[in-house]
C-alpha cells in the first residue's frame, strides 16, 4: 500500500529495476531511499547514527539481503513468509506496542499486534516514522520510561 502511494515515476524505476534484476543499480537505490524518507526516518537530514547503519548495510548487504531482499517491499528473503499473528495470543509478559504514523510499519499493522497480544499497550508517534526513539526521541523515552514504571509497580518480586 505504501509502495503505491510513491510518485508514479519511483512506482516505475523501481518496477523496472526489480523485473530486470538490477536492484542494485543507483537508480533503485535512490527511489528505495525516497520511499525510506517518507516510511524509514522523516527526518532531514537523518542523523549520523543511522547513516552509519545504512553504510554498514551497504558495506556487508548478506545478512539483510538473505533475510529481506533487496528492499523493504521487494521480499525474496527467507522472511518472506514468516507470519507472527498465530503466536501473539502466547505472548503473557507485559507488552509495549509502538509504532509511528508514517511508519512502513502501519498503524494497521501495529494494531493487529497490539490486539493480538492480551493486556498490551499500543502507541502511535504521530510525527514519526519508523525510529521514533530518532524522531520522536523525548516522547519515545518518556512513553518507554511510563510504561516499564506501571510495569515495575504491578510485577510482584520473584515473578518477573
Amino acid at each position: 500500500r505504501l509502495r503505491a502511494e510513491l510518485p508514479l515515476e519511483i512506482q516505475a524505476t523501481l518496477a523496472q529495476q526489480e523485473a530486470a534484476g538490477t536492484t542494485d543499480d543507483p537508480a533503485y537505490q535512490e527511489a528505495v531511499r525516497v520511499f525510506y524518507r517518507r516510511h524509514m526516518c522523516r527526518l532531514d537530514p537523518w542523523p549520523d547514527c543511522l547513516n552509519r547503519t545504512f553504510a554498514g548495510m551497504a558495506q556487508w548487504p548478506e545478512v539483510y539481503r538473505t533475510m529481506w531482499g533487496p528492499s523493504e517491499f521487494h521480499f525474496t528473503g527467507t522472511l518472506r513468509e514468516w507470519r507472527i499473528e498465530d503466536g501473539l495470543g502466547e505472548i503473557r509478559v507485559p507488552t509495549l506496542v509502538l509504532g509511528g504514523r508514517y511508519d512502513e510499519v502501519t498503524p494497521a499493522m501495529t494494531e493487529t499486534l497490539h490486539r493480538g497480544i492480551s493486556g498490551s499497550e499500543w502507541v502511535i508517534f504521530e510525527q514519526s516514522a519508523h525510529m521514533p526513539h530518532l524522531e520522536e526521541t523525548e516522547l519515545y523515552l518518556e512513553t518507554v520510561n511510563a510504561f516499564l514504571a506501571r510495569v515495575e509497580a504491578t510485577t510482584q518480586p520473584g515473578l518477573a
